[in-house]
């Protein structure tokens, strides 16, 4: 992998390198960014999928991803299990779609029901590129993970860490939000149920709305998009796109970019980084032509 990089630097100069693999070694994590393939289109494999993700970057390799909706399977496209996947998918740094030959095309194009749902999913992700991309460099500099099961941040009960359990059906990223994917068919109910490490949480599609975890289960209601919540004394960078105006990274750099701050209930303080670099030349980096700052609130 090392070879390809060099090989890549000497054939294009100043862009950064992109390399992605499906296989990993000792330092793969320092070079290129893995795919996780050939997963199955069902409920199972996208619990796994969370799952082997989190691994990734336990691993060293943060920039990882599993194939959006599956590689394979299913003899009819099951477009509300697509939907989860692609909704899950918003916080995979490495979110693309890959499938096989065979079965049906599962592409968002070719859905009836949920077009809309997975499209306003993709212009949300766009909304956390600049928190994704921070934390990604910091794992860069220092190490680190950007996605984390809760019992790596919070004190999770022993009786709801089990394999399954009710944490492990959720996750926090960049330290700062957690993410209640929905991992099963809600055959047309309109909430599910998460759990909920102590502390007064923000839900990130309405501000006003909060939710008071107890390590508990809550009640959410069933969106178009994931449901994520910023934690206490969380402090992060978000740029709204509920216009749909951002459709790529160059247009993420043109638009303003604004704090929303949770702040800790006990301390009334809050925290958080944001690192800002126009993304392309390799030189930016090495040279270290780009900010970072820490923000208390």
């Amino acid at each position: 992998m090392q070879a390809i990089w060099e090989q890549y630097i000497q054939s294009f100069n100043d862009s950064r390198p992109f390399l992605l693999t499906k296989g990993s070694f000792a330092s793969t994590g320092r070079y290129a960014s893995q795919a996780h393939t050939n997963n199955k289109r069902s409920y199972d494999n996208l619990y796994y999928a969370m799952n082997s993700v989190m691994r990734s970057q336990i691993f060293g390799i943060p920039h990882s991803g599993a194939d959006v909706c599956g590689y394979k399977g299913n003899d009819a496209l099951d477009e509300e299990l697509c939907l989860r996947w692609y909704q899950m998918a918003t916080f995979f740094p490495l979110a693309r779609h890959s499938q096989s030959s065979e079965g049906p095309r599962t592409e968002p194009f070719m859905f009836k029901t949920y077009m809309n749902q997975v499209k306003k999913t993709m212009h949300d992700r766009m909304q956390y590129l600049r928190l994704m991309y921070t934390c990604l460099f910091e794992t860069t500099i220092n190490g680190g993970t950007c996605l984390d099961p809760l019992e790596f941040l919070f004190n999770v009960p022993a009786d709801k860490q089990t394999w399954g359990g009710q944490s492990s059906k959720t996750f926090m990223f960049a330290g700062k939000l957690k993410v209640s994917p929905i991992l099963n068919a809600t055959n047309g109910q309109t909430t599910f149920q998460s759990y909920f490490p102590s502390g007064l949480w923000v839900n990130m599609a309405d501000f006003s709305e909060h939710i008071n975890g107890n390590d508990d289960m809550q009640t959410l209601q069933v969106r178009d998009t994931v449901n994520v919540h910023l934690a206490p004394g969380a402090l992060i960078s978000f740029q709204d796109n509920s216009d749909m105006s951002i459709m790529t990274t160059q247009d993420a750099l043109k638009k303003p970019i604004m704090l929303v701050i949770n702040r800790e209930q006990d301390s009334k303080s809050a925290q958080g980084t944001l690192f800002l670099d126009q993304g392309v030349s390799k030189a930016e980096i090495d040279n270290e032509d780009w900010e970072y700052y820490r923000i208390y609130a």
